[in-house]
């Protein structure tokens, strides 16, 4: 009636202190030094979809520590990807606010200002 779950029967996942669980198959070593940009997008008032939005760029290089967790790093700063956001990046499709980025992955922010 009921299936036993033996150990090779559930996901496979890696544990960071900072950044909750990344699956195992989620392999991002292809970005590590690559130049990237994390947009943070935040809309002006949450509950109205027709209100404005405010982006701002942190443009890096990106960083794969041994957890397989995306940082994005600079000379004065280190920004950890959201592990949520890590399905979202993309190719650099030549926007100009992407500058000369390689890859580039949307962050949704709330309560920081922009």
């Amino acid at each position: 009636m009921f299936q036993r779950i033996t150990k090779r029967h559930r996901p496979q996942w890696k544990t960071s202190d900072t950044t909750g669980l990344v699956p195992e198959s989620m392999n991002l070593k292809y970005l590590e030094g690559k130049k990237f940009c994390v947009v943070f997008v935040k809309q002006t008032d949450e509950n109205d979809p027709d209100s404005q939005i405010s982006m701002k760029c942190l443009h890096g290089r990106a960083n794969i520590d041994r957890h397989g967790k995306l940082n994005v790093e600079g000379p004065e700063f280190s920004f950890p990807v959201p592990a949520t956001a890590s399905k979202q990046i993309m190719p650099s499709d030549g926007t100009p606010m992407l500058k000369d980025a390689e890859f580039f992955v949307m962050c949704k922010v709330s309560g920081m200002d922009l």
